[in-house]
């Protein structure tokens, strides 16, 4: 659950990741020298200090993506200790006869399928949340949180949301906010 709050990724990439093999989308490694991968401000403090670091990160070429974008991102900071404890501790309990290289694997010891994916995350949120939320549902929550903090950033939120365009995103999230909510939002601006 905490991977569907920290990052909006679609449940086949979910469902898909690969941790394993020649080609893994989640890996740990030093960045290359000569990269478009933005450091996050925490792995440049850490590399002030100790110089260049393997660091988690996740990559997915465009034909693992919707969109068909390509996707090379350092995970966010507070993944690290959830995914290295999955990873130790949890995930080798979870193989069976042979293992299936994904990251997140059934209670059957292979990968996810789509339904096992839907049923795991609403049977959690209904148990620890009250409600059935789907994976797909945590990206909508997830957009309209973040309009909610930042109503301007569309242009973030779709890059987040591995969107084609940022229209696309303007689009679907953001007839929620009609006049009304401007009104409120200006207020909120003008007078606190």
């Amino acid at each position: 659950i905490k991977w569907l709050i920290t990052i909006p990724w679609r449940q086949r990439n979910i469902r898909e990741c690969r941790i394993g093999g020649q080609n893994p989308n989640l890996f740990r490694a030093e960045l290359p020298k000569i990269t478009s991968v933005i450091k996050p401000d925490w792995l440049q403090k850490e590399e002030l200090q100790n110089g260049p670091l393997p660091v988690w990160q996740f990559r997915f070429n465009p034909d693992e993506t919707k969109t068909k974008h390509d996707v090379h991102c350092v995970l966010p900071q507070a993944l690290i200790p959830l995914l290295e404890e999955y990873l130790t501790e949890h995930r080798p309990s979870l193989i069976r006869d042979r293992d299936p290289g994904t990251l997140f694997i059934g209670e059957n010891g292979e990968a996810m399928t789509i339904d096992m994916l839907f049923l795991l995350v609403c049977r959690l949120t209904l148990q620890h949340g009250g409600r059935a939320v789907n994976p797909h549902l945590f990206r909508d929550i997830y957009a309209y949180m973040w309009l909610e903090k930042a109503p301007e950033d569309y242009l973030t939120l779709s890059l987040l949301l591995w969107h084609r365009n940022i229209q696309t995103t303007i689009k679907i999230y953001g007839r929620r906010f009609n006049h009304s909510a401007a009104l409120c939002r200006m207020e909120r601006v003008l007078f606190g």
